[in-house]
């Protein structure tokens, strides 16, 4: 495996909070979370799509509550690469020009993209490799020091023919508490992306 790096963000929420509760209402890495996003992606306007990518989202770091799909396709109404979200803020969103992804093809850098369609998910797996990751990366000696390991995003992309799942962690430090500032409330959290190997074993995305 790679050598660790562990990305470091911090979350500021209010102390004082609505009740306001996720879409789905449903854990990511549970099987209602990953049944409910293989309902989205199955229905229009997402079913007969060819995707760039496709990402499974919470609505934030430390929150394991299935919030969000994400996904970027080539419409062929207007010949271009769009991307369109179904979230827990405004459901279906409209359509936006993916505009990462024309530059890209303005610099000749797509030729060789690889897309795919939503019957290549494997969501009969996804649920048992998320709870592998995070059992496999809680494991490991060098996250001893780490705790309250969550996903809050998985994402999917085509490399090299077959579909690259990619796994968000992120996860606390052992003594390291929240603290308030005012009405907002502190919190220190570590973030990690991590994939199964064409060999079987979990890595790092370092890129």
């Amino acid at each position: 495996m790679k050598k660790l790096s562990i990305l470091v963000g911090t979350i500021v929420a209010l102390v004082i909070t609505s009740c306001g509760g996720s879409l789905f209402g449903d854990d990511l890495i549970s099987k209602e979370g990953i049944d409910k996003a293989k309902e989205i992606l199955t229905k229009d306007p997402f079913g007969d799509k060819e995707f760039n990518w496709v990402e499974l989202k919470t609505k934030e770091a430390l929150n394991s509550k299935f919030d969000e799909v994400a996904t970027s396709y080539y419409d062929p109404a207007v010949q271009k690469d769009v991307k369109q979200t179904y979230n827990s803020t405004s459901k279906l969103g409209d359509p936006e020009v993916d505009q990462t992804a024309s530059i890209r093809a303005n610099a000749g850098l797509n030729k060789d993209k690889e897309r795919f369609k939503v019957s290549e998910i494997p969501f009969d797996k996804l649920l048992s490799e998320a709870q592998d990751g995070l059992k496999f990366f809680s494991g490991l000696e060098e996250t001893a020091e780490y705790e309250d390991f969550n996903i809050n995003e998985i994402s999917m992309k085509k490399e090299n023919g077959k579909l690259k799942t990619v796994f968000k962690i992120d996860m606390t430090k052992k003594g390291e508490s929240s603290y308030r500032r005012g009405r907002e409330r502190i919190t220190n959290y570590y973030e990690v992306r991590i994939f199964r190997g064409e060999n079987g074993e979990w890595d790092l995305v370092t890129d």
